[in-house]
């Protein structure tokens, strides 16, 4: 479409543009450029954690009305909200880059000596790139400067499998506690995790959550020592980030860009907001309550509830042009619960349990440009969360004391500086954080009690209290050089990790069934609780985006990555121990502190291409292979050595005492007499973990082949995708039947887990334009995997041959999700949001050990395997109806919001347990219908 009018602000382009060419091509920028290229060679065997893509790309060549490329012409790209400019200069084949600008609205201006200025408006979003050509016609530079056309960003050249999650979807969408992450389920091939609450977790294929990356302004936000992927995301279902500071993100599930690491199962990466020009802000506010709450379908009655969100954000110039600033805050106070509902003679043990949850977000962010050439962006967010919760590990209902205290802390510090030097930019970037998180059970200290139809009695794995610390410096440099663009990168993070785990201080005792008397296994812990440890990561990356012609364009990237302390280098195991299982396992499962060497094989090659098969730039063939790397979390080198200083004792019971059994005795229920047991040598010894020197980091092999089109305004896409998982970290107990006697558990890790996934993607993208904007993605999958997440073996394997293919329990056959979005008469509004999939597997267990190893969940039926059962399909529609209302220069939207508006009954678990009187039944449910009011003041 074309537009013209005047521009507003006229400049005298030439001599701005020119003196600004002037300083960028002296002397020291062409030393400054050779040294940052023997720099990145040097470099080149050493490594980093990537710079993030939270940025655009504004490209694009200057030619004469007879076809010849025009060099050394000057080009300008202006933000429209924020006045700050981007300046370059064209080559000898007339192609210019602008790198890593923030996503938004640009006046990309060309004006040069004899010909006409001209200015196109390119609107680039995260992770894009937009193509800005100009036809130089002769002329005079006094001519008034129009803008001559608008173009918008697309997706249809990219090799990746992503989609944008946008400004308006965010703000015009109804989200269920403003969390950010809830719309990244609407990305083909992307989940919310296994168990997990809506937008606290989110997996994609067939791993699980830990094996996403998240970046938000290109800071790492990857939590690397539980399970959860995010930090702060572990045990959490609220909001990792202020809504409101958030521009946009990409969901990057498949053969994403070498700049981005340790993740083998995709990437979000999200850009936020920073100061304009023109002072503005919002005060936001929503509320809801019992009475605008549907029964959940497990409760007896509606428990009480209310929700209330205040916050606010405000954004302004400092200095016009040059110095912006933007602050967001967001207060959360729930009071909400927990259905249990076991049934039977458990039946009264159930009710609705208070999880009260307080949440407070911050974010601060100062944006400078005090010269065309230069640009430092700083900002800081803070997270303080306390709520109650349960860890919902099982399949069966849990009782009232068993809940957990919980806090979660997040604090980021990052600095980012950008240099224009000639034809390359070089950025460096400096990000400080601080991640904690801790429980404590809501009973008093006693026994639990584990039946096959419920839990009782404090929580096993608590109190803990786990930290992050990151410390990361990354240079990246990045040139364009004819038809190629290249970046590269370099960097170094230095963690530290903390734990103190208190696990099995309530003992817990295990049921057979449940009306049993007598427990067959009893756990306790006892000892110091505390480690740290130290870890440094290093990596490297190079990306060349190379338009080999006018139809093909082809993506190559490298990286590699290394970390010098990723499984307890220096330790080294008890004489003892070693003495004593050396008859049974070799010599790599015993460190001496020096046979460990770190992993120097994390090679990842990746190519993608797009052909433009139309040759009109609306059809697109698109695909490539890659390999990705991820990390081990570090629980899994803690536990090893956690293990001899806070040691866990498995006793085994029985009635008569037979077998490797003790007699039971009602006086065991007491911490103390267990104990005393031990202390006496009655028991076997603690049990202990053994990690072989050469576990090797989660690895992914992905691929795809795919077809996109332009469709007026949307674009579609059609692709087939493929990942074969291998590495990936399992654990079995080697001792469950006693082989090795005076032994209790040996945990054996191993790196011998493999996954494959294989699906077909839909997905439909329209932004929003006259009045409306929508996406559709269908998912057509199927998700296998040897192990659902890194501890399922400690309770269920007793061999490295139990890690068998089956259905990976986020193993979705069917999933469609749309969003969508219309203006009204009257400044109203109507969008919404569903998802329909089909049912997840779940473990069946016979409940008995009918296969003689000594443990009880791993006897699946005659005939079945594992996540042999089936949930049912789940279906969920959230809609939007809001009304703008103006009062002068300040706006009042008022909305109001129903999730779930058609009260479906969403089962989320089952009574696994054959030996259970409920077998079969599901025990509990997703959110009943819940209806909010809201409102957002803007200025």
């Amino acid at each position: 479409m074309l537009r013209k009018h005047a521009l507003t602000h006229r400049r005298s382009a030439v001599s701005r543009l020119g003196s600004v060419h002037t300083r960028l091509q002296q002397g020291p920028a062409a030393r400054l450029r050779f040294c940052s290229v023997l720099f990145l060679l040097c470099w080149l065997g050493c490594g980093l954690s990537a710079f993030a893509q939270s940025n655009a790309t504004i490209q694009g060549k200057v030619f004469t009305t007879d076809g010849n490329p025009l060099a050394d012409a000057p080009v300008l790209a202006r933000n429209t909200e924020t006045g700050m400019e981007w300046p370059t200069n064209t080559q000898k084949d007339g192609s210019y880059y602008i790198y890593s600008v923030p996503p938004g609205v640009y006046e990309v201006r060309f004006e040069h000596e004899g010909f006409e200025p001209q200015v196109k408006l390119a609107k680039v979003f995260i992770g894009q790139k937009a193509a800005v050509t100009f036809t130089a016609r002769q002329g005079s530079l006094s001519e008034e400067v129009t803008v001559v056309a608008e173009i918008d960003a697309n997706d249809l050249t990219k090799s990746d499998l992503s989609i944008p999650i946008r400004n308006e979807q965010m703000e015009k969408l109804p989200l269920n506690g403003r969390n950010f992450l809830e719309v990244a389920t609407l990305a083909p091939g992307t989940k919310p995790a296994a168990g997990g609450a809506s937008g606290s977790g989110l997996t994609t294929g067939a791993s699980t959550a830990s094996s996403l990356g998240f970046y938000v302004d290109g800071s790492d936000r990857k939590n690397e020592i539980v399970d959860g992927g995010m930090v702060g995301q572990f045990i959490s279902s609220s909001n990792a980030f202020p809504l409101s500071a958030i521009r946009e993100y990409r969901v990057v599930t498949q053969l994403y860009k070498a700049e981005f690491a340790k993740a083998s199962g995709g990437v979000v990466t999200a850009a936020t907001k920073s100061g304009t020009n023109d002072l503005g802000g919002e005060i936001f506010f929503t509320y809801r309550d019992k009475g605008l709450n549907s029964r959940n379908a497990f409760a007896n009655e509606k428990p009480e509830y209310e929700r209330n969100q205040l916050g606010f954000s405000v954004g302004g110039p400092i200095v016009k042009d040059k110095l912006h600033y933007f602050l967001a805050f967001e207060d959360t106070q729930v009071d909400e619960f927990y259905v249990s509902a076991p049934t039977g003679s458990f039946a009264d043990l159930g009710g609705n349990f208070a999880t009260p949850q307080k949440s407070k977000l911050g974010f601060f962010r100062l944006t400078y440009k005090p010269a065309p050439e230069h640009f430092l962006d700083v900002s800081i967010d803070d997270r303080d969360e306390s709520n109650t919760a349960y860890w919902l590990w099982f399949s069966q209902p849990y009782t009232q004391d068993r809940g957990l205290d919980f806090t979660n802390d997040v604090t980021n510090i990052s600095a980012k500086y950008q240099l224009v030097a000639g034809t390359m930019l070089h950025e460096v970037r400096f990000n400080s954080q601080d991640y904690g998180w801790a429980t404590s059970t809501l009973a008093d200290n006693g026994p639990g009690f584990r039946y096959p139809s419920i839990h009782t009695g404090p929580f096993s794995h608590a109190p803990q209290d786990w930290a992050q610390e990151r410390y990361s410096l990354n240079y990246d440099v990045s040139i364009g050089i004819g038809n190629h663009f290249i970046k590269g990168g370099i960097g170094m993070q230095r963690l530290r990790y903390q734990a103190e785990q208190q696990i099995f201080f309530n003992p817990q005792f295990d049921f057979l069934t449940d009306d049993a008397t007598v427990p067959f296994r009893a756990s306790v812990g006892v000892g110091e609780p505390g480690i740290s440890k130290y870890n440094t990561q290093y990596g490297f990356f190079v990306q060349d985006d190379w338009t080999v012609n006018s139809k093909l364009t082809v993506n190559l990237g490298f990286r590699w990555d290394y970390e010098t302390d990723m499984l307890n280098s220096d330790f080294v195991t008890p004489d003892n121990v070693r003495n004593e299982l050396s008859a049974y396992f070799d010599d790599r499962y015993f460190s001496d502190g020096s046979n460990r060497k770190p992993f120097t094989d994390a090679y990842q090659p990746r190519i993608g291409f797009s052909y433009d098969i139309s040759g009109d730039g609306t059809r697109f063939l698109t695909g490539g292979v890659g390999i990705f790397y991820d990390r081990t979390i570090w629980n899994v080198a803690s536990d090893e050595a956690l293990r001899y200083t806070y040691q866990i004792y498995n006793i085994n019971f029985s009635e008569n005492g037979e077998g490797n059994s003790l007699q039971w005795d009602d006086r065991y229920f007491d911490r103390a007499n267990l104990l005393d047991l031990v202390s006496q040598g009655e028991t076997d010894p603690p049990e202990v973990f053994l990690i072989p020197d050469n576990l090797k980091p989660p690895k992914t092999v992905q691929f795809s082949l795919g077809y996109r089109q332009k469709v007026k305004d949307a674009t579609v896409s059609v692709s087939y995708v493929g990942v074969r998982g291998s590495n990936e970290t399992a654990v079995y107990d080697a001792n469950a039947n006693g082989q090795v006697p005076g032994y209790g558990k040996i945990n054996v890790w191993t790196d011998e887990g493999n996954s494959w996934f294989d699906a077909f993607y839909l997905f439909v993208d329209r932004p929003y334009k006259n009045g409306w904007f929508g996406q559709l993605s269908y998912t057509l999958g199927w998700a296998d995997n040897e192990t659902d997440s890194l501890y399922y073996g400690y309770w269920r394997y007793t061999s490295p041959d139990m890690l068998r293919r089956a259905p990976a329990v986020t193993d979705e056959r069917h999933r469609l999700s749309v969003n969508v979005g219309f203006d009204l008469p009257w400044n109203m509004q109507v969008s919404g949001w569903g998802t329909f999939a089909t049912g997840t597997p779940y473990d069946v267990i016979v409940g008995t050990d009918v296969n003689g190893d000594g443990f009880v969940d791993n006897d699946y039926p005659e005939g079945a395997g594992r996540n042999s059962g089936r949930r049912d399909d789940t279906k969920v529609l959230n809609l939007r109806l809001s009304k703008r209302f103006n009062l002068r220069q300040f706006g009042f939207n008022a909305y109001v919001d129903a999730f779930n508006v058609f009260d479906w009954e969403n089962y989320t678990s089952y009574f696994n347990n054959m030996q259970s009187a409920n077998f079969g039944e599901a025990n509990a449910a997703g959110d009943p219908r819940q209806i909010q009011v809201g409102g957002t003041f803007t200025f």
